[in-house]
């Protein structure tokens, strides 16, 4: 069915189909065989007061939901809180130089 309205053809709208997904695991690279190995993912540990740094600059870990990979941070410098995935926040190691820096 097609209609003409101010001179254009509209028709009904039919959604898209989505495509079907293996579920199978499956290497990224062809000539690498076997399944990923989850004993190998990474383990996160984050403690609340942490200094850490983000894509989005310096923060202070505030919560750490390991049930949903999630990492609740205050930001420095802005008033800002950003919950952000585990893989997105790296704990910054204090350093003899960096303690030579540190306001008293």
């Amino acid at each position: 069915v097609t209609a003409k309205i101010d001179g254009r053809y509209i028709s009904k709208f039919v959604p898209p189909h989505l495509p079907v997904v293996d579920k199978r695991p499956s290497s990224l690279v062809s000539f690498f065989s076997g399944s990923p190995n989850k004993a190998a993912a990474k383990k996160f540990s984050f403690a609340e007061g942490e200094k850490c740094s983000t894509p989005y600059g310096p923060a202070t870990v505030v919560e750490h939901r390991a049930a949903d990979n999630m990492v609740v941070v205050d930001m420095i410098g802005w008033k800002a809180k950003a919950y952000l995935k585990e893989e997105a926040v790296k704990i910054e190691k204090g350093s003899l130089l960096a303690s030579f820096f540190r306001g008293r």
